[in-house]
């Protein structure tokens, strides 16, 4: 059933707003499944005509009646086969709990996912690694900050890339991990990286497993932990907007670096917090490079601008974010950061563009304006421009984007075998969700007005929880976890696809929950009648 965009003053007033939501999801036995990850539902311009709007509505029907049997018929509550806990890893330019005076970088406009996921019975925590640094860096700093410890980023690889060995000490999220249980059994984490975070998280499970073999630069693995390998403490990766396979922002740095720059200060605008930046606590955690901690009076801006302005930003330089996020550093990174055989992974694409003809009618994808934050637009074009097929020569499937990474690169590493998850997840494969649609890279983690983005975080957790676990037999996940995901997903979906004009921004903003929202609105709403529109 194609998707058909109602006009808003028509609109049947659903309460799930499923007359837009995404056909992805289809019935098999009692759970809904996604039938695809992508491709059929990237935004396109309004059609001329609309299609008749009671065979949608039939289908709307349909769908709603068959997932309010399954969860009827499905054994609730879900019953948790493990309970390890979660870890919550950022992106580039991300931060931690204690910075940006609360404004959580997992939560943003609808709060906190750590505190909300904790009240709902499972154990989170919130990881901040260096939002500027290598994978490499990262993910010994992330091994410390779980486990305990000083970082240490090897001898062999501080040496070559001329930067301190030790870093910062850390008193450990869950020092049990890694740990044996009186069944023999290992005390091991589940990983959720967003954006940069999910590469990060993958490095740190290949290292713990295999230590630095295949690597650029092997450490030997007798001086430290980390470097040994043989360590299976990692039980799902689950990547969210991760550029799996690079991002076209980190190659043509050199062209778009000032809006890339610009970012953080741009969505702290939004929000309404940046007129304080003097004030707050941001943290590049660049200790290894000797680039000091933002000073007392200094703006957030004037922070960046002194960071990037380190010699590790140079072009050619390897060991810094850029380098791990362009489409050459994830090719060489997945060389030997493999798929491992172990683990459960999922992954999560975002989209906030549609496809277009530029004036030599050349394909390109331009920002959904209602819905796509205001600082991503330059690098939405950018990413959806000629850039990619012209320079890099890659396909034109590059452009579809969610204001920082390629839709495409966020499914996989491209070199795992990756399935469409169907209600069953697959042990050392990547299960790739359905494709989250009009959802850009920072309404994913809760710069959007969309309160259902926290309700697909429940669903996820629920899945996790209901993985065997190493030492369980059961090999299908739980019906009613899959159900509580798949409807977070179908309601996510309807409320993302449902803003079509700027009537219906203006309906969503009738209440806003908090000032982080209140700030967004009139932003959004401000810069509506000026935006160029779609169609």
């Amino acid at each position: 059933m194609p998707n058909v965009l109602h006009d808003s003053s028509a609109r049947p007033k659903w309460n799930l707003q499923l007359e837009s939501a995404s056909p992805h999801l289809a019935v098999r036995g009692l759970a809904l499944i996604p039938l695809q990850s992508s491709g059929s539902l990237r935004n396109s311009p309004r059609p001329p005509q609309f299609q008749a709007q009671s065979s949608s509505r039939m289908s709307v029907v349909l769908r709603l009646t068959l997932l309010l049997l399954a969860v009827a018929l499905s054994p609730l509550p879900t019953q948790a086969t493990n309970k390890y806990p979660i870890i919550l890893v950022n992106g580039f330019s991300g931060w931690g709990r204690d910075e940006l005076l609360g404004f959580r970088y997992w939560g943003g406009i609808q709060g906190d996912f750590q505190d909300e996921l904790t009240a709902q019975g499972y154990t989170v925590y919130t990881a901040a690694v260096g939002p500027f640094s290598s994978n490499w860096d990262r993910a010994c700093e992330l091994f410390a900050i779980i486990k305990g410890g000083r970082v240490d980023y090897g001898k062999k690889h501080s040496a070559t890339h001329n930067h301190l060995q030790y870093g910062r000490n850390y008193t450990g999220l869950y020092s049990k991990w890694g740990t044996a249980n009186s069944d023999g059994s290992i005390n091991k984490v589940h990983l959720i990286g967003h954006s940069m975070g999910g590469q990060t998280v993958r490095m740190l499970a290949q290292l713990l497993e295999h230590g630095t073999t295949g690597a650029p630069i092997q450490e030997d693995p007798s001086s430290h932990t980390l470097f040994k390998g043989g360590k299976s403490w990692v039980h799902s990766i689950t990547t969210i907007s991760t550029p799996n396979q690079g991002t076209t922002l980190g190659d043509g740095f050199s062209t778009i670096g000032d809006s890339v720059k610009d970012l953080l200060a741009g969505v702290l605008s939004v929000v309404g917090v940046l007129g304080d930046s003097a004030k707050m606590v941001y943290d590049a955690k660049l200790d290894q490079w000797g680039i000091t901690n933002k000073q007392s009076g200094e703006t957030i801006q004037a922070y960046l601008d002194r960071v990037f302005s380190s010699k590790i930003f140079d072009p050619n330089f390897k060991d810094v974010c850029l380098w791990s996020l362009s489409t050459g550093g994830a090719k060489e990174e997945v060389t030997w950061v493999k798929t491992l055989s172990d683990v459960y992974y999922y992954s999560y694409a975002t989209i906030d563009t549609y496809n277009t003809r530029d004036l030599l009618l050349r394909k390109i994808s331009l920002p959904n304006l209602l819905t796509m934050l205001l600082p991503l637009d330059p690098l939405a074009v950018f990413l959806g421009g000629r850039y990619a097929p012209d320079t890099l020569k890659l396909s034109t499937d590059w452009q579809p984007n969610d204001g920082v990474v390629p839709t495409i690169s966020m499914g996989s590493d491209g070199v795992g075998t990756a399935i469409t998850f169907a209600g069953s997840s697959q042990l050392g494969k990547w299960n790739k969700m359905p494709q989250l649609n009009r959802l850009d890279h920072l309404a994913v983690i809760g710069v959007t007005l969309h309160t259902q983005v926290l309700d697909l975080y429940e669903g996820h957790a629920a899945l996790l929880y209901a993985l065997p676990s190493s030492s369980s037999r059961r090999l299908a996940d739980s019906t009613a976890a899959v159900v509580k995901l798949d409807t977070a997903i179908l309601e996510l979906t309807a409320a993302t696809t449902s803003v079509e004009t700027k009537s219906d921004l203006e309906s969503l903003c009738q209440s806003p929950k908090n000032s982080y929202a209140q700030s967004y609105c009139t932003k959004m709403l401000e810069s509506a009648s000026t935006r160029r529109l779609r169609g």
